[in-house]
C-alpha cells in the first residue's frame, strides 16, 4: 500500500500512508503498516463468527485551536504512539465488534507559543467498539 491521509496536525498536514498486508494462511494476517499496523491471529472460526486476537501499534495525533485567557489565539497539539492487545468478533452478518487494552507512549502536548508545553508520560486505556 501507498497513499496518503490529510490529518488535523499544526506541524504535519499529511501522513504517508506505507506497507504491505501479507496473509500466509487464512489463519493469519499482518498488517505492516504505517501509521497504523497490527499482526492478528485467528483463534476460534465458529459457524457464525470468527474471533481474532491480535497486536497494534499506531501514531494518533490531533491539533485545535484554543483561546488562552490572556484573550490570545492558540494551537495546541496533542499525539502519542499506541501499542495495544485486543480481541475482535467477525459476525456472519459483516459486523465486527472489538475489545483493546493497551499503552499510550510518547505523549505530547505541543502549543503553537510553546508556553505550557508538556509531556503527560505513558498511560493505559482500554477501548472497544462496533463497526459493520
Amino acid at each position: 500500500l501507498l497513499g496518503a491521509a490529510y490529518v488535523n496536525l499544526a506541524n504535519r498536514k499529511v501522513l504517508p500512508i506505507a506497507g504491505v498486508v501479507i496473509t500466509p494462511n487464512d489463519d493469519v494476517r499482518l498488517e505492516l503498516l504505517y501509521p497504523e499496523g497490527k499482526v492478528a491471529w485467528r483463534v476460534n472460526p465458529g459457524r457464525d463468527h470468527e474471533r481474532w486476537m491480535y497486536v497494534s501499534g499506531s501514531f494518533f495525533g490531533r491539533t485545535w485551536n484554543i483561546n488562552r485567557s490572556s484573550g490570545v489565539n492558540d494551537d495546541v497539539t496533542y499525539s502519542d504512539w499506541r501499542v495495544g492487545f485486543g480481541i475482535e468478533s467477525h459476525l456472519q452478518t459483516r459486523a465486527v465488534w472489538y475489545l483493546e487494552v493497551g499503552a499510550a507512549l510518547g505523549r505530547k502536548l505541543e502549543y503553537e507559543s510553546h508556553v505550557g508545553d508538556y509531556d503527560p508520560g505513558t498511560t493505559g486505556f482500554l477501548r472497544g467498539g462496533f463497526y459493520y
